[in-house]
């Protein structure tokens, strides 16, 4: 593109391509006459003659027009670029790297064809990760369900009808649960090519919406004897989406019993500061490398092992954690201080997120989102 580039310099021609283009057009038409009239004027050697200037017109005019052909080609280089970049991009699923300041048509349609596959690339994305995200949480409820359900029998045949009740109660609160998380999410996916996705935000108080969330893994806790210790402040009130929230409280606190031995403990703390609100949740696991505490958010990521009790992994959950905590404008963090000393992940929200908006979500709310209840 280095035609194109040279000539987008020039102060007269630089708005208008078809100027770039007459420009060249124009040197081509006049380089002959121009280059005839030189001639003639330094060659004293030879008298002018008709058959000269025929012979030297025609050789300027093939030379001329060869060179104009050639420039011409070269300038058209910014739409063979743009046609590599899309057939890149379909094909290997490459986001190219188009020149985005020229100010002419071609230069327009560049800055254009950029912005596009970067939105495309994005909806795609996310698109991508809503099926990942029902892919990866689905399996946790329906095991659930079926565990809950074999349970029933079991009791049914030691006749507690207590138990019954109880496993029969939350059977229906899973279910209710997961019902809503599909209609979310297969909301999310049909309107995924609008310009905004309303992400309506529910004051919660953060304590019962944890608890809540911590009595999902009782008969795994049970299972492993891990104890959860919670020290969150009654009154806080949170503004976040329900369900999407939910799922990525359930992928932190299942990754926290996942990863820890029989009888350890898993703590789960808030810090209330001016401007932003910290939840971390901190287990005596098996950790990780510092140098992976970027990595371990990857989709897919091979700093990802098995539970302690060889539960497997997707390698998605963190991600999609991650994912969710920044559609409410916050961030998640992860820390540990080495391979077998624990893990601490942290959950950071800004203070106040009325208006806050992620990509391609507008996040919607009635109130404050931390205040104490009265």
């Amino acid at each position: 593109m280095y035609i194109y580039n040279t000539l987008s310099k020039i102060p007269l021609i630089r708005k208008r391509f078809s100027s770039k283009f007459l420009f060249l057009a124009f040197l081509g038409i006049h380089v002959p006459l121009v280059s005839l009239i030189i001639y003639m004027l330094f060659d004293s050697v030879y008298p002018v003659s008709l058959i000269r200037v025929s012979v030297l017109i025609l050789l300027f005019t093939v030379g001329s027009t060869i060179a104009t052909l050639i420039l011409l080609n070269k300038l058209m280089e910014p739409l063979v670029v743009a046609k590599k970049s899309l057939d890149n991009y379909l094909v290997d699923g490459k986001i190219p790297e188009l020149p985005t300041h020229h100010t002419d048509e071609v230069g327009l349609l560049l800055k254009h064809i950029q912005s596009t596959i970067e939105r495309l690339d994005m909806l795609l994305t996310e698109k991508s990760d809503m099926v990942d995200l029902l892919s990866h949480d689905l399996r946790s409820p329906l095991s659930r369900i079926i565990a809950l359900s074999h349970l029933i029998d079991l009791d049914k045949e030691d006749n507690k009808s207590a138990d019954v009740s109880e496993y029969t109660k939350m059977i229906v609160d899973e279910s209710q649960n997961l019902l809503m998380l599909l209609e979310d999410v297969l909301i999310m996916l049909r309107k995924a090519g609008d310009n905004e996705i309303t992400f309506h935000l529910t004051p919660t108080s953060l304590r019962s919406f944890m608890e809540k969330t911590i009595s999902y893994f009782e008969l795994a806790a049970q299972q492993k004897k891990v104890k959860y210790h919670i020290n969150i402040e009654e009154g806080l009130i949170v503004n976040i989406e329900p369900v999407m929230f939910s799922q990525a409280l359930k992928n932190l606190i299942g990754n926290a019993l996942k990863y820890s031995d029989e009888g350890k403990n898993i703590y789960i703390t808030s810090i209330a500061e001016s401007k932003k609100l910290l939840v971390t949740i901190k287990d005596e696991g098996i950790g990780f490398d510092p140098k992976n505490k970027d990595k371990i958010f990857e989709r897919f990521t091979r700093a990802n092992k098995q539970g302690t009790k060889g539960e497997s992994t997707t390698g998605l959950g963190l991600s999609l954690a991650k994912k969710i905590i920044e559609k409410h404008g916050g961030q998640l963090q992860a820390n540990s201080e080495g391979v077998g000393r624990g893990a601490t992940f942290t959950i950071i929200l800004p203070r106040n997120n009325a208006r806050t908006h992620a990509k391609g979500f507008k996040l919607i709310k009635v109130n404050n989102p931390f205040k104490k209840a009265i």
